[in-house]
């Protein structure tokens, strides 16, 4: 989850161009590829903010934040809620 994968690996790996692999990821998924990694990221960030106690900070360098702060405001954008609220309400639900 660290790793910044970046487009021109991709389109290398795909020997496609990097705009012809936008298009197509985008017609196809519907998000374009920077959002579908942060879509991951959030999602693996949520799961471990609700199954473990690691520290917010941690996850936020697991999932490639060397800034908490950054990763809180793109949590909170993404969720609506800022990474403590969400672990707060999920223990409360659960």
């Amino acid at each position: 989850m660290d790793r910044k994968i970046s487009l021109t690996f991709l389109s290398n790996n795909f020997h496609i161009s990097e705009s012809k692999l936008e298009y197509l990821f985008k017609d196809t998924y519907g998000i374009t590829i920077h959002d579908y990694f942060l879509i991951q990221k959030i999602d693996y960030a949520c799961q471990m903010l609700k199954n473990t106690n690691n520290k917010i900070t941690d996850i936020a360098n697991e999932v490639g934040y060397e800034n908490a702060s950054k990763f809180s405001a793109v949590f909170k954008n993404r969720k609506l809620l800022t990474p403590r609220e969400y672990r707060y309400l999920n223990k409360i639900i659960n």
